[in-house]
């Protein structure tokens, strides 16, 4: 006897941001009525408060992640407290927390009740409509957010935790904010997000993968990871998770504008980034060989 897992499939839906083919909506709701998944035949459920799964391995999870984002003109998130009093920024840590705001970025989880106080300042503060969109992974894969595509040679000056300056030339590329969800079988409605901004590079390098006991080769494109800006924290159920801008997105070398901030007519946007998680759940189906 052996066990499978049907419907097992990484990605339900491709994501870049903002995307043309994202659907275009208000602020509001937070979570709009959207079916539950279904894969390979497969329907999972949604993992209601108070859940615990009584035997691990005996379901497969699948968290999707929903996500909005919004362009406003420069200064409105990032130099105003008017929107990050509805957040908590304490679970990333005075440390992090401190570094990501020197280099022009802030994260802040919001609960449920939250989100329409938020949503009525974002559409206070622009006239544009949000950008929706979700995806599919499973816990402890990484989903790449593309924010900023294509982009040429960028030199990145990042302020460490102890407040030293370091900077790098990173590749032509698009720029990224992967983010890693892990759920607690003990507590599964809760998504832990692990975040870290980085470059993917245009260029594909070859190099040789092992695997089933022969060597291939491929071409990958490099990664690379800003120092000292990874941010881990745990969203409640119904909760969300809010990236948006800090002051120091004003300053051209620092990771906050390079990654939030746009330029397009003469006039610079920034970029507030919404993830908002659902964890689903299916039995493993017991398959005869």
């Amino acid at each position: 006897m052996s066990h499978r897992v049907t419907g097992f499939a990484l990605w339900a839906a491709a994501l870049a941001l903002p995307a043309a083919s994202g659907c275009r909506s208000d602020a509001e709701p937070l979570r709009p009525a959207l079916a539950p998944p279904v894969l390979g035949g497969q329907m999972f459920s949604p993992v209601g408060r108070g859940a615990k799964f009584q035997r691990r391995g005996a379901y497969v999870l699948l968290v999707r992640l929903r996500l909005i984002t919004v362009q406003l003109p420069i200064g409105s998130v990032s130099e105003s407290e008017d929107l990050w009093s509805f957040l908590n920024e304490e679970p990333t840590g005075a440390r992090i927390g401190a570094a990501l705001t020197l280099n022009g970025l802030r994260v802040g989880v919001g609960v449920e009740s939250a989100w329409p106080d938020i949503a009525k300042i974002l559409r206070r503060l622009t006239g544009r409509t949000a950008v929706r969109s979700h995806m599919l992974t499973h816990p402890g894969a990484t989903v790449p957010f593309v924010v900023k595509r294509k982009q040429p040679l960028q030199t990145i000056f990042t302020f460490r935790p102890d407040r030293t300056l370091v900077g790098d030339d990173y590749p032509p590329g698009d720029n990224i904010i992967a983010i890693t969800p892990t759920v607690n079988f003990d507590d599964p409605t809760a998504v832990v997000l692990t975040g870290v901004p980085l470059v993917r590079s245009t260029y594909r390098q070859p190099k040789y993968i092992h695997a089933n006991g022969a060597y291939r080769l491929e071409s990958a494109p490099e990664y690379r990871q800003l120092p000292d800006m990874e941010f881990r924290i745990r969203v409640p159920s119904g909760g969300f998770l809010l990236i948006g801008p800090g002051p120091d997105i004003r300053r051209r070398t620092s990771p906050g504008h390079n990654f939030l901030a746009r330029s397009a007519q003469g006039a610079i946007t920034e970029t507030v980034l919404v993830v908002a998680p659902e964890v689903f759940a299916a039995p493993v189906v017991p398959s005869q060989r």
